[in-house]
């Protein structure tokens, strides 16, 4: 067994026996309904969609159409799956805390309450369980930082790629690339970096990191509701 996530994403605690079921209710409410759950290994999330609700009944049919449910949309889906293996991991943790974010291509997790080193085992035991990109580990592990970008990708803001590499090596260049930057700083005005989500944990924000996170969601525009980029 483990918890449900709107009653379709599940954190499995420990492998069940072949047969076994998994019982949750609607995320809308409602009976809890049961759906087979293969053997999964421990700590594993499994995902799985519930039966079908019971046919409408003659009154139903009778005065009108039950409604459709929304279609679901694949990325929320997979952020939650992502997102319940850092609740996981957190569960087992509970010192720390997290801010979670939406990016453009992903989630990005901020460690609140806390102040860790790249090199930390926590650091690595952390990003293993929620697989975060094994890139981005050996980037953070070489040059002992976390890196985290603050302003949004131009493409995605519908411009063009700097015309130049800094050394400006000569006022044209140094001309074109003044120019460029105020044409990047008016698309990117328009679209934030990253949306908070949802924080995770009930540990305090530590004092050395509030300022970073504060300034962090502002040059972010994490809570603005703009158009991601």
């Amino acid at each position: 067994a483990g918890d449900d996530f709107d009653g379709e994403v599940w954190v499995v605690d420990a492998a069940p026996a072949a047969g076994a079921q998994l019982c949750a209710a609607p995320a809308a409410g409602g009976a809890f309904a049961c759906a087979p759950l293969a053997r999964v290994g421990a700590g594993q999330v499994f995902r799985g969609a519930l039966p079908p609700p019971a046919s409408p009944g003659f009154f139903s049919l009778l005065f009108g159409k039950p409604k459709a449910p929304p279609a679901e949309d694949p990325r929320i889906a997979i952020e939650a799956e992502n997102i319940a293996l850092l609740e996981y991991w957190q569960r087992r943790h509970p010192e720390f805390s997290f801010r979670v974010y939406r990016t453009a291509a992903g989630l990005r997790y901020l460690l609140t309450s806390a102040l860790l080193p790249p090199d930390d085992p926590l650091v690595d035991d952390a990003m293993e369980a929620t697989g975060a990109d094994p890139d981005y580990r050996r980037l953070c592990r070489v040059q002992k930082s976390f890196r985290a970008r603050l302003t949004p990708k131009p493409w995605r803001c519908d411009m063009d790629n700097p015309p130049h590499r800094f050394p400006f090596t000569d006022a044209r260049k140094t001309a074109a690339m003044a120019a460029w930057l105020t044409a990047y700083a008016r698309a990117a005005a328009a679209h934030a970096t990253c949306l908070a989500l949802l924080d995770l944990g009930t540990a305090p924000v530590h004092p050395a990191v509030l300022p970073i996170l504060d300034e962090h969601d502002r040059l972010t525009r994490a809570k603005s509701n703009l158009p991601l980029a």
